[in-house]
């Protein structure tokens, strides 16, 4: 069996592609990956040594996007046409739009992942004909209109929360008589993040905290008063999880599960506006095992730190609440026993 594996804009998008890709490898089918033009994208696919296939489409703010959209229908179909890929499986980025276009013209089988709580526009426009949509978050069955959705929950590394601690502090040089915290803000970075522990520097200082500072592609003051080790980016990023005693991040979904897994209490800071981050920090909230803070409130910061630190205990010890969906073996069932069809 052979898959087209489509993807692309985000990590957040990319990475639990690429899972689902050793999931389906270390089971005999053949993959390969379509992604856009965006450098991130480029140098995730390198980074992983998989075989891949570039789209022209680039950002969705660009003046040409639409344009490159129309061209990449073009593409698409002649990718499908000469790979000849049993199956198509989609991770919901606009970059998936013209293959999945193309599947569906050319009657190929095409599955779907939402990372999301509420999903994008390219899982609600396909979910109708897919074979299964597979779902990070319950919720997200509300907003589609299809017959086969699978609660799968979201591909994650295998060795997040499974890094030993001590060996993660070689890793990365850490003391071992301070708390310490993850902090990053996706594939990209997070300027208000980084500006945000910046500002409050003195309060992370008073209480003995160090960090892990993943810093993406912002540019900032490689200074801080309490101890840090500051990344470009960071690809075993379980390492990072196992060293933490905390996570200071975005909601991302793939974040939002990575804490879960990893067993983080996290103060997790959606990004503005953004109705998808919002709704996915609540899985925080619901089963209390960290704080969600707004970017507005951020006067109020220092405090929302000291209490969170206080109920580290308390948080970490909800975490035995939380029931894991077997995604690998969920998703694997789906596929492999639809080979016949």
């Amino acid at each position: 069996m052979k898959i087209l594996i489509s993807t692309g804009g985000t990590g957040g998008h990319i990475y639990p592609a690429l899972i689902v890709g050793e999931y389906l490898k270390e089971n005999g089918v053949e993959t390969f990956y379509t992604i856009g033009k965006r450098e991130r994208e480029i140098e995730i696919l390198k980074e992983s040594n998989e075989r891949f296939i570039n789209l022209p489409i680039g950002a969705p703010s660009g003046k040409l996007f639409h344009f490159q959209i129309f061209i990449s229908l073009f593409k698409s179909f002649s990718i499908l046409k000469k790979e000849k890929p049993d199956k198509v499986f989609a991770f919901g980025s606009y970059v998936s739009f013209p293959i999945l276009f193309m599947s569906r013209l050319l009657k190929i089988p095409y599955y779907l992942h939402e990372q999301n709580s509420i999903p994008g526009k390219v899982i609600k426009t396909f979910s109708k004909k897919a074979e299964k949509v597979f779902i990070s978050f319950y919720e997200s069955k509300n907003y589609l209109n299809s017959n086969n959705i699978v609660m799968s929950g979201m591909p994650v590394r295998e060795k997040i929360g499974k890094i030993d601690k001590d060996e993660a502090f070689k890793r990365f040089n850490l003391k071992d008589n301070k708390t310490t915290f993850l902090l990053f803000g996706g594939s990209g970075g997070s300027k208000f993040l980084l500006d945000l522990i910046k500002e409050f520097e003195d309060e992370f200082f008073k209480l003995n905290l160090q960090g892990i500072v993943i810093k993406g592609n912002v540019e900032i003051n490689q200074e801080f008063k309490f101890d840090s080790v500051i990344l470009d980016y960071l690809n075993d990023i379980e390492y990072a999880y196992g060293a933490s005693d905390f996570v200071i991040s975005r909601g991302g979904a793939s974040t939002i599960w990575e804490i879960i897994y990893s067993k983080k209490p996290a103060i997790v800071i959606p990004i503005k506006n953004s109705e998808h981050q919002n709704k996915n920090c609540e899985l925080i909230k619901n089963f209390n095992v960290g704080v969600i803070f707004k970017e507005d409130d951020k006067d109020s910061f220092p405090k929302i730190l000291n209490e969170f630190i206080k109920n580290l205990d308390e948080y970490r010890k909800n975490f035995t609440e939380f029931s894991f969906p077997d995604t690998k073996s969920i998703i694997l069932k789906e596929i492999l026993d639809d080979r016949k069809k």
